[in-house]
């Protein structure tokens, strides 16, 4: 866009297909890009995409930790801000009730090495922002509209983002079952053991296995139930309790 519109004095520096194709597995090309990063001062540095910048290693592997741990060092090293594009699965691999985090495609080092994760859906010309994995204080979620006009020719003549309204966030299958877990409990006269909770949740909300012990989990972590093992065995059965 610069070149095209001959823009020479822009804060800008822009690298487009670079031969050889740059390989962030290989620290001495990581040693490269922060070199480039100190001499232009740049404080944001943005890496489209990864897929093209690992050297060809397997992203569903553990080869991606060599990846991002050198991203991270450039990071650290030159304490610019780098931003790299990923794409997300279609849909979401661990269904209704599973994380957002989950739809990042590949190796679970990826997303460990990441201070913040931001997932962008588009719908039309609108795209919702949301995090899905934070170190700090998380991107409340907004929607943002694209706009632009054309010249007779249909050339692109003036472009731009309108933020448009922030969203609530979107709260997991899991995370909504796992907050009414206690009423469900109250409700009962025993304490149920895993088994008999997890069919509870299949009959009560129509939610898989693997939802409802995600439920559990939660709702364990956050207070409101708590489990009891009936026995020093780990083949012990436990039992789950309002917590009073």
């Amino acid at each position: 866009m610069l070149r095209a519109r001959n823009v020479t004095d822009a804060p800008v520096h822009a690298i487009c297909l670079p031969r050889p194709v740059f390989d962030a597995s290989k620290p001495g090309e990581a040693d490269l890009l922060a070199a480039q990063i100190t001499r232009l001062g740049a404080g944001l540095c943005v890496i489209d995409n990864l897929g093209t910048v690992s050297g060809g290693r397997d992203e569903n592997s553990s080869q991606m930790v060599d990846v991002m741990a050198n991203l991270r060092w450039v990071a650290d090293y030159t304490g610019a801000v780098l931003i790299v594009i990923h794409h997300a699965r279609k849909g979401n691999p661990a269904g209704p009730g599973g994380r957002e985090g989950d739809r990042l495609r590949g190796h679970s080092s990826i997303e460990a090495s990441l201070d913040l994760a931001l997932i962008a859906e588009r719908s039309d010309d609108d795209l919702t922002i949301r995090s899905t994995k934070t170190r700090d204080n998380p991107v409340k979620p907004f929607v943002a509209r694209w706009t632009y006009a054309q010249d007779d020719a249909g050339a692109l003549r003036t472009a731009r983002f309108w933020h448009i309204c922030t969203t609530a966030p979107r709260v997991p299958e899991y995370a909504k079952i796992g907050g009414e877990l206690a009423e469900l409990l109250r409700e009962r006269m025993d304490a149920p053991n895993q088994t008999q909770l997890v069919e509870l949740i299949g009959d009560t909300y129509g939610a898989s296995r693997n939802t409802a012990l995600e439920a559990i989990r939660n709702a364990v972590a956050r207070g409101q139930i708590r489990e009891s093992r009936q026995g020093d065995a780990p083949t012990s059965p436990v039992l789950y309790q309002v917590v009073q």
